[in-house]
This record gives structure tokens, C-alpha cells and sequence, in this order.
């Protein structure tokens, strides 16, 4: 454990860290990753409270919301380190985000207030994600950011693997059969089961109180390593002296291109999934199942990209990621069409965790490269701004799916994406990456020469 470690880093403090930051994060990865699997209710509970008004792309934005809120969070985040101490970051995330769950109970009716409330969860989620990899990644050495990342993060991940099942047992425990609805966009089917319907609301509270019990006594575990500057103790840069040298970096506008293209097969998978699956699988449980399995590949992904990024540098592994997300996107599309349905069954479900197992990996790489690119003192304000990508990414998919909405020219659009992102991976080097942590460290070197001489 120690070589993972900086030279003065208490092993248990670091563990203790490394711990809630994998656990705090699960109720978040719930609500992201859960949401293919809730989304069906949602559209069902708004379709029947809005006179079979809400449409299927409604799911898109209001994902969109909650990933938009999400980059905003992270931003959010970046410029509170500066300023604050730690603990006044994650403690107050965790009490808005419990906070904005019990609000969903009042806002799931419609489509606009529910992408209020999403916004809100995904703003203040942003904040504590953005915390959990600032305190992570301070404790170990940057040749080993990608596993850690991805270690951090497996806990967003595992979410769906029990969350997801969990909420169809309660919502739909007899697995009662949807009713298919013509006049939508890719004609789909809704719940009109009253049964069904009055507990979508309650969801959201029994969720919110069961979040708050588990986040808010660990958000007061979660601290950087002491070496590593905070608010408490001033930093060497202000916020913006840290996003101006961001934002001239050439790189990081690749990044931010290929992370961004890179949210809209999540997004799709992450939305979609469920409801593409019930137009040819009767079997509610069975989906759920399948979304909440994925919930496995999702977290077993994160540290395994990780480590592929450790050894293969940023460039190959997304390109092998993007290549290999196409590939799947397509599976899990094209499974409808195939006539023995036990095969369809077969290739929905690999397609689906397949997705979820390559696409998760970007979220290890992407917050790996952006501490090795730029070191602890500007990883909040760098990947902070990265992560509005996600939500652009969001929107973006949400545009997609109005203007192209039949369901196989869709996969075939995501599908080039993914290449296409891929191809902007072959711009990122190593050489890339050996000259702006030059960079970095003779600024910091640089600043912080500058502040002993005002204090002489």
C-alpha cells in the first residue's frame, strides 16, 4: 500500500478517505445510473398527470438537467477548495442532495419542475464528486492516478447493481405488464396501473432519508492529506490565475471533445435502455435485473480502465474505449431484430452491460489525465470545467433523439460518434502530457516563490 502513497501520508487516514468516498457516492450513483430503470415510471407518472402530453425524449432532458447541474457542481467545487476548508464542501453537498430527494416528491408530476429538481441533485452531487477525487487522488503518487480513479468512482458505479432492482420491487412487485401508447416518438409503453403510479412519488422520499442516513456521518470522514493546500490554509493560485492556464491549453480542449462526445452513449444507455427493451421483452423484473447487473460492470469497469490507462497511456485507451462502445451500442440496438427470442434476450443484455462496462471507464481515465496533466493544485478548477462537457454531451444526445428518432438510425449516429471521438484521441501524446505537468509544476514553483518573498 505504502508505494501507492506520498512520501508522508498516514496509511489509515488515507483508507479512511479512500472508504467514504466509495461509499458517499452511491446514493449519486443511484440517481445517474438508476434513472434507466426509474425512467419508465417517471414518463409513466407524467404521461398520465399531463394528458399523455410527455413524450419519451422528456427522459433525455431531464437527464440532461441533471448532468448540466452536475458540471456546475463540479465548478462549484473547484472554486469553494480555494476558499474553504474540506469539510465545508462535503457536508453541505450531502445535506442539499438528501434535501433536493425529498423535493422530487413534490416535483415528479411534471416534466419542467422535475428537470428543476434533477438540476438541483445533479448540482450538489457535482460538489461532492468533485470533493471525493480532490481528497482521493491528493493522497497518491500521480504514476498511479488511473487506478485510484478509478477506485474512487466504482462506488457511483455499483449503484444500479442493487438500487435499481430494489426500486422496481417497490414500485412494480408483481411485474405488471406496461401497455404500449402510439403518438410518442418510437412508440413505447407506459404503466396506467394506479397501483403503480402512487409510488413513484414516495420513491423519492424513503430514498432521501435512507441517502441521509448513510452520507452525512461520511462526509465528515473525507479529508485531503495534509500536505496538499485547502481553503483553510490559502493556495498558491486564485481561481481564476488556475482557469486561465486551463483554458490555454490546447489539450484540454481535446479532452473536453472526446469527454463530452463520449456522455452521449452513456446517456442513451443510461436513459433509454429500459424503455428500447420493452418493446420486445414483456418481462419488467427481468430488465430491471439486467439495468441493475449492470450496476456491476459499471464499478468492476472504472478501476480496470484505470489500470489500462496506467499502463497504455490516455491516447490508446480511448481509442480502444470508443471502438468498443460502438460496438456494443449497436448490439444492444440491433438485439430487437433478431428473431429467436432467447437470443434477442442474450445479445440486449450484453450489449447493455457491455456498454455500461466501456463507457464507465471515462470516468477513470478522463480525472486521471486531467491530475497528471495539471497536479493536485489545479485538479478542481481543470476538471471542474472538463465535466461541462457532460453536460453539453447530455444535451446534445437529447437533440439527437428529437431529430433522429427512429431507433436503428440512432444507434448508427451514436456508433460514428464514438469513432469519431475515438479519432480525436489520437491527438492526445505523452509528450502532451510531460509538457504541461512542466508547465504546471514551474508555475506553482513559480507562485509559491513569489508568496515567501511577501511574507519575508
Amino acid at each position: 500500500m505504502q508505494e501507492y502513497l506520498k512520501g508522508t501520508c498516514s496509511k489509515s487516514r488515507f483508507i479512511v478517505t479512500i472508504v467514504a468516498c466509495c461509499v458517499i457516492l452511491i446514493p449519486g450513483g443511484g440517481i445517474c445510473y438508476g434513472f434507466s430503470s426509474i425512467s419508465p415510471y417517471l414518463l409513466s407518472y407524467s404521461y398520465h398527470h399531463n394528458n399523455g402530453t410527455a413524450g419519451v425524449a422528456s427522459q433525455a432532458v431531464i437527464y440532461a438537467c441533471y448532468m448540466s447541474g452536475h458540471s456546475l457542481g463540479m465548478i462549484v467545487a473547484g472554486f469553494l477548495e480555494t476558499r474553504l476548508p474540506f469539510p465545508w464542501i462535503t457536508v453541505p453537498s450531502v445535506v442539499l442532495f438528501d434535501v433536493s430527494l425529498l423535493l422530487a416528491r413534490f416535483s415528479v408530476k411534471h416534466v419542467a419542475t422535475l428537470c428543476v429538481t434533477y438540476g438541483m441533485l445533479g448540482t450538489t452531487l457535482g460538489m461532492l464528486y468533485s470533493a471525493c477525487f480532490m481528497a482521493g487522488l491528493s493522497w497518491v503518487k500521480k504514476e498511479h492516478y488511473g487506478k485510484f480513479s478509478g477506485i474512487l468512482c466504482s462506488g457511483y458505479g455499483l449503484a444500479s447493481l442493487f438500487i435499481s432492482p430494489l426500486q422496481t420491487l417497490y414500485i412494480n412487485p408483481h411485474n405488471v405488464k406496461p401497455t404500449p401508447v402510439s403518438g410518442l416518438h418510437n412508440k413505447v409503453y407506459v404503466f396506467t396501473q394506479n397501483e403503480i403510479l402512487e409510488k413513484v412519488p414516495w420513491l423519492f422520499v424513503i430514498y432521501g432519508v435512507m441517502s441521509a442516513c448513510l452520507q452525512i456521518p461520511l462526509a465528515f470522514l473525507i479529508r485531503k492529506d495534509k500536505t496538499s493546500s485547502d481553503g483553510s490554509s490559502g493556495n498558491l493560485t486564485t481561481f481564476f490565475d488556475k482557469l486561465k492556464f486551463v483554458i490555454t491549453k490546447s489539450e484540454f480542449w481535446i479532452i473536453f471533445v472526446i469527454f463530452g462526445l463520449n456522455k452521449i452513449p452513456l446517456a442513451y444507455t443510461a436513459t433509454y435502455s429500459k424503455i428500447y427493451g420493452e418493446l420486445f421483452i414483456v418481462n419488467d423484473m427481468f430488465l430491471s435485473t439486467v439495468i441493475g447487473m449492470a450496476g456491476l460492470f459499471n464499478a468492476t469497469g472504472r478501476p480496470f480502465w484505470g489500470f489500462v490507462k496506467d499502463r497504455l497511456e490516455t491516447r490508446n485507451t480511448v481509442i480502444l474505449m470508443c471502438l468498443m462502445t460502438s460496438v456494443f451500442i449497436l448490439t444492444w440496438f440491433i438485439s430487437r431484430y433478431i428473431p429467436v427470442i432467447f437470443l434477442s434476450d442474450i445479445m440486449f443484455t450484453v450489449g447493455v452491460w457491455g456498454s455500461f462496462f466501456t463507457c464507465c471507464g471515462n470516468y477513470a481515465v478522463f480525472p486521471a489525465t486531467i491530475a497528471r496533466f495539471f497536479g493536485d493544485e489545479y485538479f478542481g478548477v481543470a476538471y471542474g470545467v472538463l465535466y461541462v462537457s457532460q453536460g453539453l454531451g447530455s444535451f446534445l444526445s437529447a437533440g439527437v433523439t428529437e431529430y433522429v428518432p427512429i431507433w436503428v438510425p440512432l444507434a448508427v449516429t451514436i456508433a460514428v460518434i464514438c469513432v469519431i471521438s475515438g479519432l480525436f484521441g489520437i491527438a492526445l501524446g505523452k509528450q502532451s502530457h510531460d509538457k504541461i505537468s512542466e508547465e504546471t509544476a514551474g508555475l506553482i514553483e513559480m507562485k509559491g516563490s513569489s508568496t515567501e518573498s511577501v511574507e519575508e
